[in-house]
């Protein structure tokens, strides 16, 4: 089932916080199997305009396991893989949702 709040809020971000012009590649980046929904919409919308979406859906978890036992090359590679994907974008959002009520939004245009 669509959740108009998903949809009224994904209006708001793409189209009045960081103003998404066509051809303008958005970098989403998801933690939380709950912002999948408001991501989803996003991307619809984006598409509309004419932009190029693209996500990560990241677990910290997963992350923080893989880095505590990384060597330097390890570290310098995922480093520069997540510096390439920031470097392609015009635009970034953040999502973070949890089961918990807290839910966070971070986007930016034009880093």
């Amino acid at each position: 089932m669509i959740d108009e709040r998903n949809i009224k809020l994904a209006k708001n971000i793409v189209e009045y916080s960081i103003k998404l012009k066509k051809d303008e590649k958005l970098f989403i980046n998801i933690e939380g199997e709950e912002g999948l929904p408001l991501a989803h919409e996003i991307i619809k919308l984006a598409y509309e305009i004419g932009a190029k979406p693209y996500y990560e859906i990241m677990s910290y978890k997963l992350l923080r396991e893989m880095l505590i036992n990384a060597t330097e090359d390890q570290v310098k590679m995922w480093r520069e893989h997540e510096l390439l994907k920031m470097k392609e974008a015009d635009c970034y959002i953040g999502i973070s949702a949890h089961i918990t009520p807290q839910v966070g939004i971070l986007f930016f245009n034009n880093f």
